[in-house]
């Protein structure tokens, strides 16, 4: 058995949904992959009260009034959700980021509220009060 080459050290694999301080979801390059977001146009949100968990189903077209855009740049896809944020009270300041994942059973694209990613600039506050003692 050979080795093989990895070539991916430029890109963020993880599937990885970040709930941006603008109001909007943006997906990471990973996530664009896995989920194949270039190949739709629009958004559906959903949001689950009971299990604090946001839903998102890919469309190629829908409904003006229940869809967001995709707005597709070089390295990620995001979505303008603030109104989405507002209804619910969903904070969205600080950003934060989550693992997303798909359901099975619904298509949907989920993230849970409750399970964010450690925040870089939170870790870095805590190496800079940890080296100033």
């Amino acid at each position: 058995m050979g080795f093989e080459k990895f070539k991916f050290m430029d890109r963020e694999l993880r599937s990885k949904v970040t709930i941006r301080e603008t109001g909007h979801i943006g997906f990471t390059t990973g996530a664009v992959n896995r989920f194949n977001i270039e190949e739709y146009s629009y958004c559906e949100l959903y949001y689950d009260k009971e299990s604090n968990k946001i839903g998102m189903k890919l469309l190629k077209e829908g409904e003006l009034d229940s869809i967001t855009k995709i707005i597709k740049k070089e390295n990620n896809c995001y979505i303008s959700s603030r109104p989405f944020f507002d209804y619910y009270g969903i904070p969205y300041h600080p950003s934060q980021s989550f693992i997303a994942v798909e359901d099975d059973e619904s298509g949907l694209i989920i993230i849970d509220l409750k399970k964010p990613l450690p925040s870089k600039k939170l870790k870095r506050k805590e190496e800079k009060v940890i080296d100033d003692k």
